[in-house]
């Protein structure tokens, strides 16, 4: 072989080795999911990044999602179509959704990861009000479950009338009084001066005639002498008051005692909320058509903290969760996903209804303040959601218990977890699952979903939904 055919040859190896780190270690797959509107927006965000990205997915898998509620989500999954086949071969390759299979539904050999949270945010439309309206979960309650029907309702009134708040005056009580040797020092305090008045008995006077009372005052770790006097059977020393300050008195380097003047903190009035005016509109609720993990999370948020009205155990179906019969005089609308009754509370003066916080914001809605369990009306934010989902706990299956009553100050009380459902049996498929669900809580949930309305997951809650992503595919 000549030196020039040797050096082509060389170099066209050298092209094969390059190229081929860049071919896909096995066929592409398409993966198509599908179920909770409620992470639709994300899911969505996630899998475009994921089947662009040739580092998260070298095997160029395109992972597609269907918005068609949770139930359908999970029905998809499940071995209903495809009776004694894996979950992989159904209609839907993995699942979305926000509640757990019920009692008898689920297939075998699956698993629940959590993958995003969020806000279930209260999102109304009332023509001439333009400030948020707050409600406590009592209001909330009585309104979806239709024994409020006007939004001037006294109780709806009472949640957005500004309160008045005094915190009472709090005095703390300083050491007023010292006594050593025969001198004696006490402390009085005025509105901006304190008088330190010194008395002495004549053996004490005698015995220190030559000597001179120092006054010091101590400010933490800082020490100033304010006054020396001499010695005599009375005098008294005019001090500013300064916060923190106590007084030292001594005799000839001799401490008698440290004064401490009562520290007064004066009464504060504080106005907290805002009068709203609202009008006599009637209150249309909105409720989810479909069967839906976003009904069920704010179901179970309502029979937890409001049992005596709202009295069923949560349901995807809003209709069977309801606390009665759902009323026909058209008070009651329904519409298919967090799209669907986003858009009729849009189009709709007086409805109302509860949706992630990403269908509110894209279409410029309002969204109630809730109070929370510390009595703080909070509004749905990403970081709101996070302070209350900061309290959840995480089981050895992957399914999530909330903390409706948190006393976090901060804490939106309102909120879901959604989980990817994925097989656990060893195919090409779940593989292609596993890796996009890593990409999605490692990735791309840290990168955009704030921006998207979304909380994600970190710390103790991430690793543990980690660890069920080990499970897929693997067993």
């Amino acid at each position: 072989m000549n030196l020039k055919r040797k050096i082509a040859f060389i170099a066209t190896v050298g092209v094969v080795a390059l190229s081929a780190g860049s071919i896909p270690v096995r066929a592409a797959s398409t993966i198509g999911g599908g179920g909770s509107s409620f992470m639709a927006n994300i899911t969505d965000i996630c899998a475009s990044g994921y089947n662009k990205s040739t580092i998260a997915n070298p095997d160029r898998d395109v992972v597609s999602y269907s918005s068609v509620g949770s139930g359908n989500g999970k029905k998809g999954f499940s071995a209903v179509a495809n009776a004694g086949k894996e979950p992989d071969f159904n209609l839907y390759k993995f699942a979305g959704s926000e509640s757990a299979y019920s009692t008898g539904t689920a297939p075998i050999g699956f698993v629940y990861v959590p993958l995003i949270g969020g806000p279930i945010g209260i999102t109304y439309n009332l023509l001439g009000v333009t400030d948020e309206i707050s409600l406590s979960s009592t209001t909330l309650a009585k309104i979806f479950a239709g024994t409020i029907t006007k939004w001037n309702d006294a109780a709806i009134v009472a949640d957005n009338t500004a309160r008045t708040v005094v915190t009472p005056a709090v005095t703390v009580t300083g050491v007023a009084k010292v006594a050593k040797s025969g001198i004696t020092a006490t402390i009085v305090r005025g509105s901006t001066t304190s008088t330190i008045t010194i008395t002495a008995t004549k053996a004490a006077v005698d015995a220190g005639l030559k000597k001179s009372l120092v006054i010091t005052r101590l400010i933490g770790a800082n020490v100033k002498v304010v006054k020396t006097i001499k010695m005599s059977a009375k005098g008294s020393v005019i001090v500013p008051n300064a916060v923190g300050a106590s007084y030292g008195v001594s005799l000839g380097g001799k401490i008698i005692g440290n004064l401490t003047p009562d520290v007064v903190t004066p009464a504060v009035t504080t106005v907290i909320g805002k009068t709203i005016t609202l009008p006599a509109t009637s209150i249309i609720v909105v409720s989810r058509s479909d069967t839906s993990g976003t009904t069920n999370m704010f179901a179970n948020y309502l029979n937890k903290v409001e049992p005596t009205i709202w009295t069923k155990a949560t349901n995807d179906a809003f209709s069977s969760a309801f606390p009665g019969t759902l009323p026909t005089d058209g008070s009651f609308q329904s519409a298919s996903g967090n799209d669907g009754v986003s858009n009729y509370v849009k189009a709709n003066n007086g409805s109302i209804t509860y949706a992630e916080l990403s269908y509110i914001n894209e279409r410029s809605l309002k969204a109630a303040k809730i109070k929370n369990a510390a009595g703080i009306y909070v509004a749905p934010t990403v970081s709101a959601s996070a302070d209350s989902l900061a309290n959840a706990d995480q089981d050895a299956s992957g399914l999530v218990t909330q903390d409706y009553v948190t006393k976090t100050a901060t804490a939106y009380p309102i909120n879901a977890v959604a989980y990817g459902i994925a097989a656990t049996a060893p195919s090409t498929n779940n593989t292609a699952i596993k890796s996009f669900f890593s990409y999605f809580l490692n990735t791309c949930a840290p990168a955009s979903a704030a921006g998207a309305g979304y909380t994600a997951l970190s710390g103790a809650f991430l690793a543990k939904s980690l660890a069920q992503v080990a499970k897929i595919s693997a067993s």
